[in-house]
């Protein structure tokens, strides 16, 4: 595993996907805080994310660019304990692009790993997709509902409107989506979801 101060092997990324991926990590930094800054009421960190051991599969996509679905997998072992892997075009998983450990937080690009910390009762999340609706109550601007096997937390803003999707049984996210004026600006979408224990959600 990779640590502050390596370099990236340079056929880890194809040159178009380099800029639409560091854009991504950039948006997706600030969407985190926006989003828990407005979420409202929640419990507390020792009742949220607290998911047993998975991996998963997701897409990324947004409306502004004219590139595939980006993929990630994503290991999570624990709260704070998780890695985020770029998956390559043809299939092969690349090298972490972020990951939590402990008390700080690595995001990696194709120099020096920026390394910022986590407070005490933080939960530190992959990106704003990433959110435990099961424990956390919804905010004053924001409804629930279930379908099937499936929970969904809609927030509505005079400017746009967010759905996060998750598994009922489990509470780990496995969709989201921003909506502008009715068009999907921004979506993630889990394709495969696995538990440590070899149980297949998706």
């Amino acid at each position: 595993m990779l640590g502050s101060g390596q370099l990236r092997r340079p056929n880890d990324y194809s040159p178009a996907v380099i800029p639409f991926f560091a854009l991504v990590v950039v948006i997706t930094a600030a969407f985190v805080a926006l989003s828990f800054l407005l979420a409202g009421p929640r419990e507390t960190a020792d009742s949220s994310f607290d998911f047993p051991p998975f991996r998963m599969v997701r897409e990324e996509s947004t409306s502004s660019f004219f590139y595939a679905p980006l993929r990630t997998e994503l290991e999570c072992r624990g709260r704070n304990d998780w890695t985020e892997r770029h998956i390559r075009s043809n299939g092969t998983v690349g090298l972490p692009t972020k990951e939590a450990r402990g008390d700080q937080v690595l995001l990696y690009g194709m120099g020096e790993a920026l390394t910022y910390p986590v407070g005490d009762e933080s939960v530190h999340v992959p990106g704003v997709w990433f959110r435990d609706i099961i424990a956390t109550i919804p905010g004053p601007r924001e409804t629930r509902t279930e379908s099937g096997s499936t929970v969904t937390v809609t927030r509505r803003t005079p400017t746009d409107t967010e759905k996060w999707d998750a598994d009922a049984a489990t509470g780990i996210p496995i969709g989201y989506r921003q909506i502008v004026d009715g068009v999907v600006v921004r979506e993630s979408r889990v394709v495969s979801l696995v538990l440590a224990d070899g149980t297949v959600i998706r």
